[in-house]
This record gives structure tokens, sequence and C-alpha cells, in this order.
């Protein structure tokens, strides 16, 4: 799918361009659609997909991307309402293999 500014569009999720546009966010970006795999998007975002989502210790549900903060980042229950469970992880270094965050030492030269 191209823009009116002639990009290409491609799914970040699946990299296919089965995509509809799907409404505009609050300050007016356009919003995008994945028919493949669901995914919703906007062009520029540089918001991250984890891969390895922490489970709820209470119900035992994937947990979804809640928030991010300096030095941490928060999971919140897919059972939300009524499981209200939230998960707080540490940032220290980013690993893109894992889709978490691990420990790295660092040198002075």
């Amino acid at each position: 799918m191209k823009t009116a500014e002639g990009f290409l569009v491609g799914c970040p999720n699946c990299q296919t361009d089965a995509l509809y546009r799907y409404g505009r966010i609050w300050s007016g970006r356009q919003r995008y659609i994945c028919l493949l795999c669901g995914r919703q998007f906007t062009l520029g975002s540089n918001r991250k997909e984890w891969k390895n989502k922490p489970t709820c210790p209470v119900c035992g549900k994937q947990m979804h991307y809640y928030q991010q903060g300096n030095g941490f980042v928060r999971f919140r229950c897919s059972g939300y309402p009524d499981c209200k469970q939230y998960v707080k992880v540490k940032i220290l270094v980013a690993s893109d293999e894992a889709g978490f965050f691990e420990k790295k030492k660092q040198t002075r030269n």
C-alpha cells in the first residue's frame, strides 16, 4: 500500500502489504491495520513489539505492554479489568533477540 506521500507501507510485525487504513490517532496521523496478523500501527512509531511477554502471576494469562518509564517497562494482565495485576520489569540494556531487556557489563576505556 502507498501513502499519499508515495511511501510504501508494510506491517512491522509480518512485513505484508495487505493493509487497510484504520482511522486516525488523536494527533491526526493515519492508523493502519494488517489484514493477516491484525496488528494496528502508525508510520514513524517507534513502539516495540514484545516477543516474550510475561504471564500473569494471578490468573496465568499473557500480559500486554502497558507503560514505559525511566528504567522500567510495565505490563498489564490481558484479563483486565477482571484481573488488575501489573508486572514491572527493570530495563538495563535492550536485547532485540530476546524481546526483553537484560544486563550488560559497562566498561570504561
